[in-house]
């Protein structure tokens, strides 16, 4: 609040010897260049968030919700540019993975950034990801939520959702008989994701 009612202050002591000058355009220039500066150092995070601008056009879901992403529910029409898959670090974190796209947004917290995105291995596998960002979208963590095959049909992989938790479900028939087993990852308060079992 000091900064904005600062720059209000500034801008119009400025404002003020503007109309006193007679000079002109370059007072105007210069009240133009110093109200633009104290805007930009006010707040940075909002300047620099301005290329994820692209994010608020998926769906924010709340939780509690299931991921079971599939072949058959994938949307194709959400794939991401190469710029937009830069920006989100996805070629650090997924070295082999293409045609990236983004399922949904999750309201976890406050405190940062929930996004899903899918991803390809090949055109036999499709994975799908929960991964967490700060609020200058630095990935803090991520996980592995939801994951179908269509060679042999054997694995699947989805997901149980909280603001407390993740539950993932892993599914494997290769041997003849179905094999679960279920894994918890606790939500922490800065975004990290615990496993519990």
């Amino acid at each position: 609040m000091r900064k904005v009612g600062l720059l209000l202050c500034l801008i119009s002591l400025y404002s003020c010897n503007f109309n006193r000058n007679s000079s002109g355009k370059s007072s105007e220039n210069k009240a133009d260049s110093l109200r633009d500066s104290l805007v930009e150092n006010i707040n940075p995070i909002k300047q620099s968030n301005n290329k994820f601008s692209f994010l608020e056009k998926y769906e924010l879901k709340e939780t509690l919700l299931k991921d079971s992403t599939s072949f058959k529910n994938s949307k194709s029409n959400n794939l991401l540019s190469k710029e937009q898959v830069e920006l989100l670090q996805l070629n650090k974190k997924i070295k082999e993975g293409e045609s990236f796209k983004i399922n949904y947004r999750i309201n976890l917290s406050d405190k940062f950034n929930t996004i899903v995105i899918s991803y390809q291995l090949g055109e036999n596998e499709l994975y799908t990801v929960l991964i967490n960002y700060d609020e200058n979208y630095k990935i803090i963590d991520s996980i592995e939520i939801a994951y179908d095959e269509i060679a042999e049909s054997f694995l699947r992989k989805e997901s149980e959702i909280s603001k407390l938790e993740i539950k993932v479900k892993d599914t494997d028939s290769s041997s003849g008989e179905t094999k679960t087993k279920v894994s918890i990852y606790k939500i922490q308060l800065d975004g990290k994701l615990l496993k519990t079992k």
